[in-house]
């Protein structure tokens, strides 16, 4: 028992930063971004990410980096890397990995959502009140294809050299599985508001090992550039 006690003492906790990219071209259009990489960020988005960047500078000690390869997602991840670089702690070299792509929501992206709401009204409909459910015409299955990417990618960071804090610049969509699905939350959690990623928002998670300890909202830009936090919330608590 006394050697069981002191293995599990011996457990280095892990903390996983989770953000969203700041605001695009296409956020502001309400266009559908998804896997497609033809959007930027907007003046107001490299400013979310610069401010993300100087809260992350003056509060963290970054270990890893891992990034989505879409354009918007590494050009918050360069002013991010600006800031901290400014603030004497530079960031060390992202892995850039597919798996942190977007939903891939096939025939819809770069199309506006007003347009789709109006001519496939019945499609739109389905996928806003059930996304878990909803199918595309060729029978493709965006949310649950998501959610499955979204849980390998925590066998791939978990897997991953261990240090104490790492960095993840990803999507609104993934986000939100990522983080619900660390919690062992089933599928339709995806739509509970309190995994809404804004902007820019970011995330921390806490492990013990391969478990999920606590999570919490870490920062969301507002219009005077101040960090909103959230107490700790034991990740066993949350039904």
């Amino acid at each position: 028992m006394h050697h069981l006690v002191l293995a599990a003492a011996m457990v280095v906790p892990r903390r996983f930063l989770v953000a969203r990219h700041g605001l695009t071209n296409w956020n502001q259009e309400g266009r559908i971004q998804g896997t497609l990489d033809l959007s930027e960020l907007t003046a107001e988005g490299v400013d979310q990410a610069e401010a993300l960047g100087a809260h992350i500078a003056s509060t963290e000690v970054v270990g890893a980096v891992w990034c989505s390869p879409l354009r918007r997602a590494r050009q918050t991840l360069a002013a991010i890397e600006a800031k901290c670089a400014e603030g004497g702690r530079s960031l060390p070299p992202p892995i850039i990995h597919d798996n942190l792509k977007e939903i891939d929501l096939y025939g819809w992206h770069g199309q506006l959502k007003t347009d789709i709401e109006k001519t496939e009204p019945e499609a739109w409909l389905r996928w806003k009140s059930n996304p878990q459910a909803y199918r595309t015409p060729e029978g493709a299955a965006p949310l649950p294809e998501l959610w499955e990417r979204a849980r390998s990618s925590w066998r791939l960071l978990l897997a991953a050299e261990t240090v104490d804090t790492t960095l993840v610049v990803a999507h609104g969509a993934f986000n939100r599985c990522l983080v619900a699905s660390a919690l062992g939350c089933d599928i339709d959690a995806f739509r509970d508001s309190r995994f809404q990623f804004e902007n820019c928002a970011m995330f921390e998670l806490v492990f013990h090992g391969d478990d999920l300890a606590t999570w919490r909202k870490v920062f969301t830009p507002s219009s005077n550039g101040q960090e909103v936090a959230t107490p700790p919330v034991v990740a066993g608590a949350f039904f």
